[in-house]
């Protein structure tokens, strides 16, 4: 580089904010300080934009690994989209399901009178999917951000101690314990976290209105954001370094590249960032509450169904287990006569797995799907198989919280450091999922104003 060169780039870097991390709420970030009149340039370490959003587009359906629906109280995602002029439609409905229990098909009609049903007399009629919001019912928190007031402190506890004092036996315990999406065990998971999943879920059935997604995939989102920013997002670079000094933010890949900037976004998972190595070094409180956030454990399988198989009237297109395979979701593809398939494993029951090569981890989980679906032989192909877990990128899906991380780590993730900031679905406070990376970028954005006008 030119001395000129290099004058003009540290002018530049006077008015430019760098953004790691592709993922939603970085692509949001950038477009909202673009728009502002911000220098943005956004840094990705994978190949491509979306981040934990990833649509097959390599399988028939366009199936979803990541971000599978649109919540209708997902207004940022809904507006972004409309003002970037993406189609959304409805998303087909799911094919039935039963369950799978020790082994034994049931339907959701049989389940009350069930031999392998668990629950006391007064819960018998509630299935196992709907037990936990069954025991939710009487929420304390009035709305989607109560979870973070200081008054709900105490119900950051272990969430299998609370269901357990409501009088559930451990068998019930167990069964409850094998399909939790919000901690990788029940005693690992805190019942405020619950709360609020649940608060969450109350307020989008409160719209009544169906869930949505893009049009071809919900990766088009992100695509069309990365596209709209007058720098492209520049991929395949991880960062290996960021430095502060002499007035100016030094980012600093493993190829060597350096980009300067006046202030930088961490939008990317605690787990990745813990692979960045900062200076000066962020507190050390803060730094802790990124090494013990915890992340969602998922594995799974997709397979494309080539006819609707599910005849017989004991057979489902999908079921809920309480084996290794966790949840098995079957969706249409419209205008067709083939559906989607994906067997949806999460928590511990991934460890088993995880530890076995691809090609093993695929042959077992299909060998378990066959005995337990034999329906299903000869009339499935295989499509992909995404490993969450051991993805450089993410170490997981979602961020989850155990007893007493609300309390602990919650207000210390989002907090500026300096001339760096923290966006991320893990930082959002009223909203989870994509609508909570979106969030996260709205408040980033009033940050980095208030530091840099």
């Amino acid at each position: 580089m030119t001395a000129s060169a290099l004058n003009l780039e540290v002018a530049a870097a006077a008015r430019r904010v760098i953004v790691i991390g592709a993922g939603l709420s970085g692509l949001r970030t950038a477009m909202l300080l673009q728009k502002i009149g911000f220098e943005v340039r956004v840094v990705e370490g994978r190949n491509r934009v979306g981040g934990r959003v990833f649509t097959l587009d390599h399988l028939s359906g366009h199936p979803e690994a990541g971000s599978n629906v649109i919540g209708p109280n997902y207004g940022r995602i809904l507006d972004v989209a409309n003002s970037l002029k993406l189609a959304i439609e409805e998303s087909p409905r799911p094919f039935a399901s039963g369950y799978i229990i020790n082994g034994e098909k049931i339907s959701r009609e049989s389940w009350p009178a069930s031999l392998q049903n668990p629950f006391p007399s007064d819960l018998k009629k509630i299935t196992p999917d709907r037990i936990v919001a069954t025991l939710l019912k009487k929420n304390p928190l009035q709305g989607t951000s109560d979870w973070r007031k200081p008054v709900n402190k105490d119900l950051d506890v272990s969430a299998i101690d609370v269901f357990r004092a409501s009088g559930l036996s451990n068998e019930a315990l167990k069964l409850i314990d094998s399909n939790n999406s919000y901690g990788n065990s029940l005693s690992e998971t805190s019942v405020l976290a619950l709360y609020r999943v649940s608060r969450s879920y109350e307020r989008a059935m409160s719209m009544k209105k169906k869930v949505f997604e893009v049009e071809n995939g919900n990766m088009r989102l992100p695509e069309r954001m990365a596209s709209s920013l007058l720098d492209p997002p520049i991929l395949g670079e991880q960062v290996i370094s960021v430095n502060r000094s002499d007035g100016f933010t030094r980012v600093k890949t493993y190829s060597g590249k350096e980009i300067l900037g006046d202030a930088v976004v961490f939008a990317l998972p605690t787990s990745a960032l813990q692979k960045i190595h900062i200076e000066p070094q962020l507190p050390s409180d803060q730094a802790q509450a990124f090494e013990q956030l915890s992340y969602h454990k998922i594995l799974q399988i997709h397979l494309l169904a080539q006819e609707l198989f599910w005849k017989s009237p004991q057979d489902y297109a999908g079921y809920w287990t309480n084996g290794p395979l966790g949840r098995i979701f079957t969706r249409p593809i419209p205008d067709s006569e083939k559906a989607n398939i994906t067997i949806w494993i999460n928590g511990d029951s991934c460890d088993q797995f995880v530890s076995q090569s691809r090609e093993q981890a695929i042959s077992n989980i299909l060998s378990i799907y066959y005995k337990q679906v034999p329906e299903a032989r000869g009339k499935v192909t295989f499509g992909e198989y995404i490993d969450w877990i051991t993805n450089p990128f993410n170490e997981g899906a979602w961020a989850i919280w155990g007893p007493g991380d609300i309390g602990r780590y919650a207000d210390l993730l989002y907090r500026p450091s300096g001339r760096y900031f923290f966006a991320g679905e893990h930082t959002a406070y009223s909203n989870a999922g994509m609508e909570g990376a979106m969030e996260s970028a709205d408040r980033v954005v009033i940050e980095v104003l208030r530091a840099l006008s």
